[in-house]
């Protein structure tokens, strides 16, 4: 049962099979952990993507709280040109954070 020995191009190809054998093996057990990890958050993530529409709802009703305490004292006007002045305010101020964010700047975290 002595097998003549292998030619130098059967060992590479042997070589190359296991190689590549390998290299399926680790791309199938990645893909298994990634598919494991996204059937576990999946859920959080639809929960708090859900979660958005009643915020959205909540902030809608907070501004209109806050446009009618307004008219109480302004014109109606003049209370709609306050809330407009103060949105483009916040909007200014996080646009500017995720700006500087984007920036790449290593001391912004």
């Amino acid at each position: 049962m002595n097998e003549p020995p292998k030619s130098l191009g059967q060992a590479i190809s042997d070589v190359l099979e296991a190689l590549f054998g390998y290299i399926r093996a680790e791309i199938r057990h990645f893909g298994e952990g990634l598919a494991r990890a996204v059937r576990r958050r999946g859920l959080g993530v639809l929960l708090l993507a859900a979660a958005l529409l009643p915020i959205l709802a909540a902030i809608i009703f907070v501004l209109l709280a806050i446009y009618q305490a307004l008219t109480l004292a302004l014109p109606p006007w003049l209370a709609s040109l306050v809330m407009a002045i103060l949105a483009l305010a916040l909007a200014a101020v996080l646009v500017a954070a995720g700006l500087r964010r984007l920036g790449g700047d290593p001391d912004v975290r």
